[in-house]
């Protein structure tokens, strides 16, 4: 029954636009599969095609070029899974630009819309507003969350926000959050890929032709990765050692 989850505020993705969402990924993926093992999909491919049709008729607001109420990552999470119609991409990205411009690069998304948000900006010509995201200090952002931390905490907040359980008008009051928690750790598999260059999905990693998209952002890096060490300054590039 959930959407996403921890978000800065409580959830207000539509529940049904993003399960079905998650039903069209889960097609789609099928497709893959079948053509891995060769199978035919052609009932799949009317199926996927149904899905995305249903989506855009009832959802997608051709006036704002956005999904829904375009709150919480919902736009991203859609355009990122290629639900988008092509004559309307270039729209979408804009109006996911303005959204986060809109909230001065402070962030609106849970565990796993956050780190499809950075990921979609860096591959779509949106790496400054990702910058802009990660740079920032006050809440809700990566710096304020580890703030006097040595590890990830579970929430943007130092405390649960306040919350209902949907059982009557009960409101739970926010306790303090563990202080050590995977949630959103994820966005150090996309520094690694995208801030450092580093594609881990590749076995053979050539470490003397590793590329930082945020080149144009960072001075240098140094990082050790099985065995190697990887050193990168801006006049000199990057060393191996």
């Amino acid at each position: 029954q959930l959407p996403d989850w921890l978000a800065p505020k409580p959830m207000e993705i539509d529940t049904l636009l993003f399960n079905t969402a998650c039903y069209f990924d889960v097609v789609d993926k099928l497709i893959v599969i079948n053509n891995l093992l060769g199978i035919n999909s052609n009932s799949l491919f009317k199926e996927k095609n149904d899905i995305k049709k249903a989506i855009n008729d009832r959802y997608f607001n051709l006036n704002s070029f956005t999904y829904s109420n375009d709150k919480q990552g919902i736009t991203v999470f859609l355009a990122n899974l290629g639900i988008v119609e092509e004559k309307y991409k270039e729209n979408v990205n804009k109006s996911i630009r303005k959204h986060y411009e809109d909230l001065d690069y402070h962030l609106d998304t849970g565990i796993i819309i956050t780190p499809i948000l950075m990921e979609y900006l860096s591959v779509n010509d949106m790496k400054d507003v990702a910058w802009k995201i990660m740079s920032q200090v006050d809440y809700p952002s990566f710096a304020y969350m580890l703030k006097d931390e040595t590890t990830f905490p579970e929430h943007w907040s130092k405390f649960w926000i306040s919350y209902s359980r949907g059982e009557g008008d009960e409101i739970v009051m926010g306790d303090d959050v563990s202080h050590c928690h995977p949630m959103f750790s994820a966005i150090i598999a996309w520094m690694i890929k995208y801030v450092i260059g580093i594609d881990l999905s590749n076995k053979n990693i050539d470490f003397e032709n590793i590329k930082p998209l945020f080149s144009d952002y960072i001075n240098n890096f140094k990082l050790s990765y099985n065995g190697k060490t990887i050193i990168y300054s801006k006049d000199k590039g990057v060393q191996v050692k």
